[in-house]
This record gives C-alpha cells, sequence and structure tokens, in this order.
C-alpha cells in the first residue's frame, strides 16, 4: 500500500484553510453523555440498501484471491439482501478506493468484468478512485476510469430519495485540491437542500484525518473542513486497511466516518509485536451492508466474507443530521467501554519445551467491544526478562480462546513472576493474572 499521494494546493489560502477547519472538524465534539450505544428498532425496515467496501486491490494476474473475493462480495451482499422478506433489495454497491493494485488498463477491465457479471439490473456501481489506480497511468487514470467504467470520477446520484457522492484523487496528483473541495461543497449544499434531515452517504479513499481508526497514520485532512459543515455526512473511507470490529472503527463529531477495511489484506499499527501485518492478516476480508428507513434513521452492519458471518456491532443512527444526540465519538465510546475481565478461574501456565524455552498460556479475557491486546511481563527481583504486547486476533472470528507466548530461556533455579494484562480499543487495562514459579 503507497502511502498518500503528495497534496497540491493552488494557494496558501487554501492550505490553511484545510488545515484550520481539519482541526475544527476533529476537536468539536458535540455529543451526548449517554454511554448507551443505539439500538436499531425491531420493526425497522429499509427503504434503500448498499455494500461498501474498499481497497480491493485487484491484480493483473490470473485467479488473484482479491478477484474472487470482489466476485464473492457482490454474491453475498445479494445473499443478504434477498433474506430480508420486507425488503429484499441491493441498490448499490460502492467502492471507496484502490479497487485496483496498480490502476492498469487489465485490472481495471477484470475489475468491471466482475461488476457486469455479478452486479444485476437496477443496482448501481459507485467508485472513487484511490492512490493505486495512479499507479500505471498517473493524471492518465481520469480517461482510463471514464472509458473502461463509463463512469466520471467524481459523482453524485440519488438512490430512492438518498444522496451518494464519490470523490476522488484531484487528477494533478494531489490528494483533494481547492477542486475537489469546491465541487463537494456543491454537492453536499445541493443534497442539504433537497433532503435536509436525512443522511448524505459520502465515499472517498484516504479517511478524513482525525477521525477513525488508522486516520492519523492514513488520513487527509482536505475534505474536513467541508465536511465540518454537514453532520448529515456519513463518510465511509479506506485506505489504512484497518480492521472494521475496532470499536473506533466509527466516529462522530461534526460529521460521521466509518473506516471500510479492505477485501485484499488487514494492517495495523506498528507498535505492537505483531507489527503491521499480524498473523492472519490476509484472510481479514470484511464490508458493511448499510440501509436507511424512510425516516432517514441508518443501520450499518459488518460482515465477514471468510467466516460467512456477521460480526461486531449494529450501528444505528436514527437522526444523522442532529449532531448534538451522536453517540459514537471517541468520548462516549471510551465512556462505554470498561476495562477488559478475565472469568473468575482464569489462570497462567507456564511451561517448558524440549529446547528448554518457556512458554506462557491463558484464556481470552472478555470486554464490551473487543480485546485489544495482551501485555506480558516476566521479572526476576526488580530485573525484567520478558516484556511483549500481543494482538488478541479480535479481527478473526471467532476469535481465539486461549493463548500460548514464547518467552524464551530462563535461568535454572531462578524464582520468576509472570504477570498478563488485557487491553481494550482504548487503552484500558484488566486487573492482572500473575504467576511466580522457579525455573527447573
Amino acid at each position: 500500500m503507497f502511502t498518500a499521494l503528495p497534496r497540491t494546493f493552488k494557494s496558501l489560502y487554501t492550505l490553511l484553510f484545510s488545515i484550520l477547519m481539519g482541526a475544527v472538524s476533529v476537536l468539536v465534539n458535540p455529543a451526548a453523555t449517554n454511554a448507551e450505544m443505539p439500538q436499531a428498532p425491531d420493526d425497522f425496515t429499509p427503504v434503500v440498501r448498499f455494500a461498501v467496501t474498499s481497497d480491493i486491490h485487484i491484480k493483473e494476474e490470473e485467479n488473484n484471491v482479491e478477484t474472487r473475493r470482489w466476485a464473492a462480495m457482490i454474491d453475498k451482499s445479494y445473499e443478504l439482501a434477498q433474506s430480508d422478506a420486507q425488503y429484499p433489495y441491493l441498490d448499490a454497491v460502492c467502492v471507496a478506493g484502490d479497487y485496483t493494485n496498480n490502476g492498469s488498463p487489465l485490472e481495471y477491465a477484470k475489475f468491471k468484468a466482475v461488476a457486469d457479471n455479478h452486479i444485476h439490473t437496477g443496482t448501481k456501481l459507485i467508485t472513487a478512485i484511490g492512490n493505486h489506480e495512479f499507479g500505471y497511468a498517473g493524471g492518465g487514470v481520469y480517461a482510463l476510469h471514464r472509458e473502461v467504467l463509463g463512469a466520471e470520477p467524481d459523482v453524485h446520484e440519488v438512490i430512492n430519495g438518498f444522496h451518494f457522492v464519490a470523490v476522488s484523487y484531484s487528477q494533478t496528483g494531489g490528494v483533494f485540491g481547492f477542486d475537489k473541495q469546491a465541487w463537494l461543497a456543491q454537492q453536499l449544499k445541493q443534497a442539504k437542500s433537497d433532503k435536509p434531515d436525512y443522511p448524505i452517504f459520502v465515499f472517498q479513499h484516504p479517511h478524513p484525518f482525525g477521525t477513525v481508526y488508522g486516520s492519523v497514520q492514513w488520513g487527509s485532512p482536505d475534505l474536513n473542513g467541508v465536511y465540518s459543515l454537514y453532520p448529515q455526512v456519513v463518510s465511509f473511507s479506506g485506505h489504512s486497511h484497518y480492521a472494521m470490529g475496532d470499536p473506533r472503527s466509527i466516529w462522530q463529531g461534526s460529521f460521521t466516518a466509518l473506516g471500510t477495511g479492505s477485501l485484499s489484506y488487514m494492517e495495523n499499527e506498528n507498535e505492537l509485536e505483531d507489527g503491521q501485518f499480524p498473523e492472519g492478516y490476509r484472510d481479514v476480508v470484511q464490508f458493511y451492508i448499510v440501509e436507511a428507513d424512510a425516516n432517514g434513521s441508518v443501520r450499518i452492519r459488518c460482515y465477514d466474507l471468510t467466516a460467512d458471518c456477521w460480526f461486531g456491532e449494529t450501528y444505528f443512527i436514527e437522526k444523522p443530521a442532529d449532531k448534538n444526540g451522536f453517540a459514537y465519538t471517541y468520548a462516549n465510546r471510551m465512556r462505554a467501554d470498561q476495562p477488559p475481565i478475565f472469568a473468575g478461574g482464569a489462570a497462567l501456565t507456564v511451561a517448558k519445551g524440549a529446547d528448554g524455552s518457556y512458554s506462557v498460556g491463558f484464556p481470552a479475557a472478555s470486554d464490551r467491544f473487543v480485546v485489544h491486546d495482551y501485555k506480558i511481563k516476566v521479572t526476576s527481583g526488580a530485573k525484567t526478562v520478558f516484556s511483549q504486547s500481543i494482538l488478541s486476533g479480535y479481527y478473526i472470528h471467532p476469535s481465539p480462546a486461549d493463548y500460548t507466548v514464547d518467552i524464551g530461556p530462563l535461568e535454572t533455579g531462578k524464582e520468576y513472576r509472570m504477570t498478563v494484562m488485557a487491553a481494550n480499543a482504548y487503552a484500558e487495562l484488566s486487573k492482572p493474572l500473575t504467576l511466580a514459579f522457579a525455573a527447573q
């Protein structure tokens, strides 16, 4: 995955405006004080439904897994829609960039062929160009996009009365220059004028900076200022490949933002021992099913294509235009969570392997949202002989029920103390499990 393209601006004014308004949209966090998360009513009845993904990374190679996953995601979306007797329809499939790996004509053709063969009549395909699309043709990707997909790079569609806006990177090689900001502002103004209380669904490739999980490392502030004027915006973005199951993958402040994961592979921040590409990262294949009802309320559900199951929370935004009722703010989410807990009777075990190395075993802890990682420490007296944080595997379904971690050789006859704590996504720590033992 490439880093974001260098930003270019027509004037210093544009740069300063983007930075200022980006900061405003991050800091404005009006939010509800209720720690309970909203629940969709049992009689919620959609009048529009669409699937959202990003970062498919279709490659030129024959039978690449990304092409198969793109097809499977579309087919599964129809299957899920048709299971709803009240509204068995899929109105759109939306891709927030990086649908190709390098933007070559062959990759574009493969993406389009799957869409043609799997998307039914009456379902719209909505795309936003990501940075990987620029890899082959640079700014010429706009012409390729029009030629192969028969669509404009920037799109404003109205589906069943709901506005869908997709905004692509600037053709000049910047992220979102003044031209894009002006265009988006006009589209959002038009959409709000038409349906003031309805959500406006927007798709861009990089996360709006300072919003969802991964947006600091993989975000752009260029459009934050525009979004901050429209609380009814529900923005979908990718680029980071960060797992959708993390509770920070939804954010509300001056608008609503969600991270879209990837159909190709998962990434992670580098601070933990597991690194940028943790175990099982290529099997994390996730997407959203999004619905809205006649009142404009929005229900968003997460689907795991590998495990073939719903996972995580069902998000519900009753009044998207009313930011005073936003519940998915960072502060409110953190307030709603509590430190993880280990079940009563949970205990550490220690084992010595044939090679003389030791390992620690422990059961999974639980958390309202997810246990993000485990912090393991082994001491001897005042000296720390082992310290490591490992991911919990929360992004795999089902997640592991127990763990075994190698801690290396220990000195025979010495006394050691082992401690394990679970951490949630908000860095809250469980009470520790401890074990004192002598190395044999």
